[in-house]
């Protein structure tokens, strides 16, 4: 008889798509499942060489969060949850700021809807001249219905001046980047 996860902790590096440029900047995601359903998200991005400075805008911290929409038009943490096997995924839109939004995806791309039974995610971001940090950590329940791990996918979109905007994933399969792709789910 097969044991599930109780625990189950990854670290893996975000890279930027192929065609961005952005040498001196490099990145980590981690997340942490519990098997009571609690998912803790970490992401890390820091300078390494010659700036003395990140070029990343980030928005100011906000004192009430709240769930808004289109938060991926500025910098923006992503997480994309899914139950192994099946089409249906969710996904997390963390802000700097503390803003936030949780949607459901029957399939690639479509059949979205907002979730609605979901606690507010507690988000913590650290910023310094030379790196930057996100935690969160989300109760899935009860809109998470499974004792099992899920596959995970952790994304970034940093926006840099003059509204450039590079795009941090576990690997981008496609041709362009695409945080939906189900290739870059890694499983339990």
């Amino acid at each position: 008889m097969s044991r599930y996860a109780v625990m189950t902790h990854k670290v893996f590096p975000l890279i930027p798509f192929q065609s961005e440029q952005n040498t001196n900047l490099v990145s980590s995601a981690s997340f942490l499942w519990k098997e009571e359903g609690i998912l803790e998200l970490n992401y890390v991005f820091r300078i390494e060489g010659g700036k003395d400075q990140l070029d990343v805008l980030i928005p100011v911290s906000n004192s009430s969060p709240q769930r808004r929409d289109e938060l991926s038009a500025s910098t923006c943490f992503e997480a994309f949850i899914s139950i192994p096997k099946y089409p249906s995924y969710w996904e997390l839109n963390i802000s700097p700021n503390s803003d936030w939004n949780l949607y459901f995806f029957e399939g690639y791309r479509h059949g979205v809807s907002a979730i609605k039974d979901v606690q507010n995610p507690l988000i913590n971001m650290q910023v310094a001249p030379r790196h930057f940090q996100c935690n969160v950590l989300l109760n899935l329940n009860p809109w998470w219905p499974f004792n099992q791990t899920p596959e995970l996918s952790l994304a970034a979109i940093l926006e840099q001046p003059n509204s450039v905007f590079t795009h941090w994933a576990l690997c981008h399969p496609g041709v362009s980047p695409d945080f939906h792709d189900r290739r870059s789910f890694v499983a339990p």
